[in-house]
């Protein structure tokens, strides 16, 4: 995957780091984590009903709660979680969100499109490193292999979005296919 990464930038690791990152990966610096974290609460609040479903761990309110957070060092409860926020973001901004794992990579598309939109093209990534808890902003090469889509993302994406997986498949195919070459000997 090395090949694929074109530039990564480490944020200040203040328990808002998923936010900082996603803020230099919008070109705002990391200094306007606290505008990404209020741009995802109204987003979450204008489409409920939307982001309902996704809420694995309790309830809207208790995600707006965790994300609507702004006191540096942050508790644990109140970083960033996957997949709910990352979903919220590819959304939010109409981008393509790869999260990079090492148990866990996916890709994150919109769950939802204004009329007439057409798949985005920008591809933003964020990796979490599992050693110190901690998540970096990455910039992927053109052409870079993708995870493979979330599943919650199939499930419960609104009409205005479906086939957007489709120009990604191939990607998706290359780096599956390459991740079970590196796993079975």
């Amino acid at each position: 995957m090395l090949e694929h990464i074109s530039k990564v930038v480490d944020v200040i690791g203040d328990g808002h780091c998923g936010y900082r990152s996603f803020a230099e990966l919008l070109g705002w610096g990391e200094i306007e984590w606290v505008r990404v974290q209020r741009e995802l609460a109204e987003e979450l609040d204008h489409h409920r009903g939307l982001y309902d479903p996704i809420c694995l761990l309790g309830t809207i309110d208790d995600l707006r709660k965790q994300i609507d957070y702004y006191i540096s060092p942050t508790p644990p409860r109140h970083w960033i979680h996957m997949p709910h926020t990352w979903l919220i973001f590819a959304t939010l901004y109409q981008v393509i969100l790869v999260h990079l794992d090492l148990h866990e990579p996916v890709t994150c598309l919109p769950m939802i499109a204004p009329p007439g939109s057409s798949p985005p093209e920008t591809i933003f990534c964020i990796a979490r490193l599992h050693s110190q808890q901690h998540y970096i902003a990455i910039w992927l090469n053109n052409n870079a292999q993708l995870p493979p889509v979330i599943t919650t993302w199939s499930y419960y994406h609104d009409a205005s979005v479906t086939g957007w997986d489709t120009p990604l498949l191939h990607r998706i195919k290359q780096f599956t296919e390459r991740r079970n070459f590196i796993r079975d000997p």
